[in-house]
This record gives C-alpha cells, structure tokens and sequence, in this order.
C-alpha cells in the first residue's frame, strides 16, 4: 500500500509500530500525523511482519480518528481467520461507513495460487475500483473463481481456517520454545496470527547481513527487519510443517551461536 500510494505521488506519513505497545500503533501518533490534506489511514491487521492482532477496543478508536476528520479508513485484512492466540475482532467495514477492506485467500486461506483477492467497502467506491479493474485486467480465471467459490463456503471455510490455525499455534509453541533456549541471542513477543514472527536479535549485525550470511551458510531464507524500517530484527515464516520449521530453526540457531562466539 506504502509503495502504490507514493507511486501514485501521496504524501505518506508513517506511524510506528510500537514493540512496549504488544506492536501497536499509538492512537496519539496517528492524531499527530492527520494533516487537513490526509484522505485515507491504512493498516495491516493482522499485522505483518509482526503478527499481531488490532483489538476491537483500539479498531474503535482508530474508526472514531478517522470518522472525526472525515477520513477514509482502508484495512488489509488478508490474513484475518489465522488468529490463534486472540478472538477474531470485527472487521473495520462492520464499524465505519468510510471503510475499505482488502482481503484474498492466499494468506490465512492459504491458497495463493488461485489469485483471487477482493474488496469490500461502499457500493459507489467498489463499482469505481471495479471499472478500473475491468480496464486493467478484466478478470481472473473462470476456474479460480470456481474453486474460490467453493472453498469460502462457511463450512469449508471454516474447516481450512482451523487447519491454519492448529498448524501455526503448534509452530508459534514450538518458536517460543527455541527463544528461550537461545535467550540472550534473541527475544520475540509472539505472534497472535498469521504465518509469520518478527524477532529481535541481540547481535552487533545489520539484518540485510544477517539475512544474506543465514541463506549463504545454512540455506535458511528470513526477512531482514531494515526491510521494514526496523534494522535488529528478523521475520521468519511459520507457516511450514513442523518438522521444516524445527529443521529451519535449528540452522539459525548454529549461526546464530557462531557468531556470538566471534563477537565475544
């Protein structure tokens, strides 16, 4: 959304996650970062890289900032569903009249191959986004639009969420776990949902670095934090079988160790 927005020539203002806040925004930062020309406030929720859940109290009051100065107010939502340690809070369209949301099936659904994704939002807002789309790419294929249809039927729905959500809060038990055997090296404040946990790392290394050394030594890929503004920590996906993750976690964990030794 950053990107396309500037692509677009906005102005973006960034507001911090905050980690002493379980990484939430501040409501305080984003009143200061509303000027007379802001159209629209976006978030990711739940939150990637970091996992973590906007509750329904702070949603409310995120919708009352917008709401007050006239705002639009967009969500990405894809990976809403996985929530496993948390209760799914409303959507932000069930809450505001001037909400956007951008959901799909490739993230909680699990399913990125189909590519189908969606809006919802004000009927006017959606019919203009759709004549765009028309436009641009008329539409997805015939047999993705099948197979989406069939498998966001409640029940199906239902059974294909619980297998995400049993699968990522065995692999977030499992993560715990290794942090704390390496406490000291790394510390985590565990995800809440989706496929993916943000750590800190205890070590004097960009994380670009870091990233490059883990692929080039142990063959393990992970997200460097400076990616996201946030230079000392690393995203790794947990969305993998346990035993790929318990592998994958193992061979950090070496590097991770050596180069603690070589910095001593």
């Amino acid at each position: 959304m950053r990107g396309w927005a500037k692509a677009l020539g906005a102005v973006v203002r960034d507001v911090p996650l905050r980690e002493e806040l379980g990484w939430l925004p501040d409501p305080a930062d984003i009143r200061a970062a509303i000027s007379p020309r802001t159209k629209v406030i976006t978030l990711c929720t739940p939150n990637n890289p970091t996992g973590r859940v906007v509750p329904a109290d702070l949603l409310g009051e995120i919708v009352a900032i917008a709401r007050a100065n006239g705002i639009w107010l967009h969500t990405d939502e894809v990976y809403k569903g996985a929530e496993y340690g948390t209760v799914e809070p409303p959507s932000s369209v069930d809450l505001y009249e001037k909400a956007i949301v951008t959901n799909g099936l490739s993230k909680a659904m699990a399913m990125p191959g189909l590519r189908i994704g969606w809006l919802v939002g004000p009927a006017a807002e959606i019919y203009a986004s759709w004549q765009r789309k028309d436009y641009t790419s008329i539409t997805t294929g015939a047999v993705s639009e099948l197979v989406a249809s069939m498998v966001l039927q409640p029940a199906r729905r239902k059974a294909i969420l619980d297998r995400s959500r049993d699968l990522l809060s065995r692999n977030v038990d499992m993560m715990v776990r290794w942090v704390r055997a390496n406490e000291g090296l790394v510390s985590l404040a565990p995800p809440q949902a989706g496929g993916m946990a943000f750590m800190r790392y205890h070590l004097p290394i960009n994380s670009t670095e870091l990233a490059h050394r883990v692929k080039d030594e142990q063959g393990v890929l992970v997200a460097p934090g400076d990616v996201y503004g946030m230079d000392g920590y690393f995203r790794v996906g947990i969305g993998a079988p346990a035993h790929v993750l318990e592998d994958g976690l193992e061979r950090v964990q070496l590097f991770l160790r050596g180069l603690a030794r070589s910095a001593a």
